[in-house]
């Protein structure tokens, strides 16, 4: 058969057959003699005009070839089709095109296989010639053999930054604002960044948000330099003494001005962030939070949103994160990602998550953001039947049992 839009459609298949082909088509007489005709090789009998009435023993007899359209057209390999084995694709970029969420999302318990299928579609995704950013919040597992099998396999360049390097550079502002963002957008981000971690009354809020932005329009460069024009003396000195004791603290907040992201050539097809540093990160939801937990939460806010700024002066990419659950699990970190999820679309940047608690994007409404879900195994019944909403399947015993089951088989 052919695929032909309906209202393109000039003549009908049995028309189609008999002048292309010379196959004449009839209404089905004596179907079992014609079925066992049809099968033939070299056969000119066609039991019915219409190839969806055809069953699958059919087809299967027939030599007619059954193709899956799960997929993309071209991109990453990901895999085979069931049943007939054709070659699955993923374009990180074609949800963006297409006008749909940028998101894509990976779940599976420990072990089944998430971070190499997140590493396969990076890789892939790089070899296609988009820059990508990877963050991986376990810093006692870290994902150093990937960038070297780009380094060592391939012709894109790929490097390793860590949070505990990053912060000891001298004058910090490694994720300054001011480095990929516009001068006034570069404002509020710092302003959100510093209150974040510094409890400020509105009185002070107000004072360090006027002062930046002020800074921000007489051209400054850094926060640093745009806090010179924030008028509570008392604010600059909590800003200043916080700086001196936290090094997380400094990945925000340059002190003195560094070169933008897009006045140099990014040098690396593949950047990998690790955070190999104590982060500290709230084991739930809470209405007060310590300061080193502030603190914690405000350095993932900053890597992600300097991450997607990046990535938007190099006309977009891959951004992906690993252990999203880190991220996806606090109230104070799901509005950034949400507001990522629904700018990326914009940006041309595509977003890969992958978690191991699906149940956390549906409790916090982020499904509408996702537009490709990866479902690997489960254990847990209920995470089993999250992934199944997500996907769009009505959750069955049955179902939840393939999750259960699926996955490679370790040996003993």
């Amino acid at each position: 058969g052919r695929r032909t839009p309906p209202r393109h459609a000039s003549e009908t298949f049995v028309e189609y057959l008999s002048a292309m082909y010379g196959i004449e088509t009839r209404p089905l007489e004596h179907r079992q003699m014609l079925a066992l005709d049809e099968v033939q090789p070299t056969s000119r009998v066609r039991c019915s005009p219409w190839p969806q009435r055809l069953n699958l023993g059919m087809l299967a007899y027939s030599g007619i070839a059954s193709f899956t359209d799960l997929g993309d057209p071209e991109g990453a390999f990901v895999g085979q089709g069931l049943p007939d084995g054709t070659p699955v694709y993923f374009d990180p970029m074609a949800a963006s095109r297409h006008d749909k969420p940028p998101v894509t999302y990976l779940c599976g318990r420990p072990g089944s296989g998430k971070t190499m299928l997140l590493q396969l579609l990076c890789l892939q995704s790089v070899l296609m010639g988009h820059r990508v950013i990877v963050v991986n919040p376990k810093g006692f597992d870290s994902l150093q053999p990937f960038v070297d099998l780009v380094n060592r396999d391939t012709d894109r360049t790929a490097e390793r930054v860590s949070l505990a390097t990053l912060a000891s550079e001298e004058g910090g502002g490694a994720f300054d604002p001011f480095r990929y963002a516009r001068p006034d957008t570069a404002a509020s981000i710092a302003a959100n960044f510093v209150t974040t971690v510094i409890d400020l009354d509105q009185r002070q809020r107000t004072a360090l948000r006027f002062g930046l932005n002020r800074g921000a329009v007489g051209g400054a460069r850094c926060v640093g330099e745009a806090l010179r024009c924030v008028d509570d003396p008392v604010v600059v000195d909590l800003v200043e003494k916080m700086w001196e004791s936290t090094p997380l603290f400094q990945l925000a907040v340059g002190m003195r001005p560094r070169p933008r992201f897009d006045e140099h050539e990014l040098s690396s097809a593949l950047t990998l962030i690790e955070f190999d540093v104590d982060l500290n990160l709230p084991s739930q939801v809470k209405e007060v939070y310590t300061d080193a937990e502030r603190i914690s939460l405000a350095a993932i806010r900053c890597v992600t949103t300097a991450s997607v700024g990046i990535l938007s002066l190099s006309d977009g990419g891959v951004m992906a994160t690993d252990e999203a659950h880190t991220v996806l699990g606090h109230a104070d970190t799901v509005q950034l990602n949400s507001k990522m999820m629904r700018e990326g679309r914009s940006l041309n940047v595509g977003l890969i998550y992958a978690s191991q608690l699906p149940s956390d994007v549906l409790s916090k409404g982020m499904e509408t953001y996702i537009s490709r879900v990866f479902a690997m195994a489960l254990d847990d019944d209920a995470e089993a039947a999250a992934a199944i909403k997500l996907v769009g399947f009505e959750v069955t015993d049955e179902r939840i049992r393939m999750l259960r089951d699926a996955g490679p088989r370790r040996r003993t």
